[in-house]
């Protein structure tokens, strides 16, 4: 058991050097070994937890075809696992990698596989992040009409309205109904409805100034002024 656990701190600790290196070739250095000596242990977790990392790593650098690859792996080992927190943060990682390159449609086909594992499982918090992502980035999908772009917008609003019923219902962190009033706002104010954006924006600012969130009041501030 000693030498298994020692192990696993080596393996934890190439990863971390991994995912802390400046050059795709120092971070395969690091990768590469650490999940060797995963696979060599059966530590399915581990695995899925590098082998995520190496597929956002291939969606950054756009090799898709072994993103695709990696992915399944991770997919099939969670399967396994019956983990149901790790699919959703692993889920949530892919969609993440894929919005970083500008790809919002594809990135929230994942979130919304996210979204219903978990719902599922009751995972509230994630829940509402996932809400908030699939809303912002519903609204950043390019279109070919202004009535798509306002359908998106729609979406996004269905998005955020219930994400702060998640909110509300579960008793989240104030910032976070903060940010999801905040983000209907901003939508809004892509539709010209600029007296729904404001009051959304007077509603963020007060729960930002009630818990002293300083950054929040500022970003909420300068889309005011933007109306104002």
């Amino acid at each position: 058991m000693k030498e298994l656990n020692q192990t696993r701190e080596k393996i934890k600790l190439l990863f971390e050097a991994g995912r802390a290196a400046k050059t795709r070739e120092e971070f395969l250095e690091k990768i590469n070994p650490a999940l060797k000596m995963a696979q060599s242990i059966k530590d399915y977790s581990l695995q899925v937890e590098i082998q995520t990392s190496l597929a956002c790593s291939e969606i950054l650098d756009g090799n898709w075809q072994q993103f695709r690859s990696n992915a399944s792996v991770v997919m099939n080992l969670l399967k396994d696992l019956e983990d149901p927190v790790l699919e959703v943060a692993v889920l949530y990682s892919f969609g993440e990698s894929i919005g970083k390159v500008g790809d919002f449609a594809n990135s929230n086909i994942w979130y919304e596989k996210a979204l219903v594992i978990a719902r599922k499982s009751n995972q509230f918090k994630p829940i509402a992040d996932l809400l908030a992502m699939l809303g912002i980035q519903t609204s950043q999908i390019p279109t070919e009409t202004r009535l798509e772009r306002l359908h998106n917008f729609g979406e996004s609003l269905d998005y955020f309205r219930e994400g702060l019923e998640v909110v509300i219902e579960h008793n989240l962190p104030l910032r976070i109904k903060a940010m999801m009033i905040q983000n209907s706002g901003m939508i809004h104010m892509n539709m010209g409805n600029k007296d729904l954006a404001l009051n959304d924006y007077n509603l963020a600012l007060e729960i930002a100034e009630e818990i002293e969130d300083n950054s929040l009041k500022q970003e909420i501030v300068y889309n005011l002024r933007l109306i104002t």
